[in-house]
């Protein structure tokens, strides 16, 4: 990604409407699996400027990754200490560490060399019964110039997810689109773009007017309701998924 992107990320993630909704999601999924568990060991593998490590770091003592040298000054810049530029790709964790990954909107980009490699990662990492959380960009015709500007080089359908998944040995317990309301607003904005401008890096990121953020917000927090009800989105912007890691199972 480029530098300017993530101090734009580290300036907007607190407030910005589309973080704040996926961090409630993962924050919400953390709490659910609270239950006779204390002191959790979370992982984020991609941790990005570290919205997500803050408040992951309310439920346990929390570690992340990021290729990133900029991300991770930013970081250690905002007091999170257990962080450290490392390539995913290149990653090797010991076993049975962690109660939860998260990887939001990493394996999508385009420096991953080999997903199913490092979602079995993921699931060597997880301890038994450890849960991994992946959020990715959603269909390939939504492929768009803010792709372009954060190095996504690849938008996922749901299934393929799962199969990476699947193949490893996790199980899924929840698998949803996110977002549908943007799911033909973008589509309309991406033909726009491409037919006034063409293709080029350009961030969709950017601050709006507080009563339009805090109205996407609330929609996306009554959404997330209905995710962790179980209710599943046929189609939308992003695709959400949390899968857990056999008891008996290796990859």
């Amino acid at each position: 990604m480029n530098i300017k992107e993530y101090a734009l990320m580290h300036k907007l993630e607190q407030d910005h409407w589309w973080y704040k909704g996926l961090h409630d999601l993962v924050e919400k999924i953390i709490q659910k699996n609270l239950i006779g568990k204390k002191d959790l060991r979370i992982f984020d593998a991609g941790c990005g400027t570290g919205g997500m490590l803050q408040i992951a770091g309310r439920y346990g003592k929390v570690a992340g990754i990021d290729f990133s040298e900029e991300a991770i000054l930013l970081c250690k810049n905002d007091k999170i200490e257990d962080v450290s530029q490392q390539d995913l790709n290149s990653w090797s964790p010991s076993s049975d560490l962690y109660d939860i990954v998260i990887c939001l909107d990493v394996l999508c980009h385009a420096s991953m060399k080999d997903v199913q490699k490092i979602i079995g990662n993921f699931y060597l990492a997880l301890k038994p019964n450890g849960i991994c959380l992946i959020n990715l960009p959603a269909f390939p015709m939504l492929f768009r110039n803010h792709d372009l500007a954060v190095h996504t080089t690849k938008r996922y359908r749901k299934k393929e997810v799962a199969l990476l998944l699947t193949n490893t040995g996790f199980q899924i317990k929840n698998a949803s689109y996110r977002l549908p309301h943007l799911f033909l607003l973008i589509l309309v904005k991406k033909l726009f773009e491409w037919i006034i401008s063409g293709k080029k890096s350009q961030t969709d990121l950017k601050k709006i007017p507080s009563w339009i953020n805090s109205i996407l917000f609330q929609l996306n927090r009554i959404e997330n309701e209905m995710i962790i009800s179980g209710l599943t989105m046929p189609f939308g912007s992003s695709v959400f998924l949390v899968a857990q890691k056999n008891d008996h199972i290796t990859p």
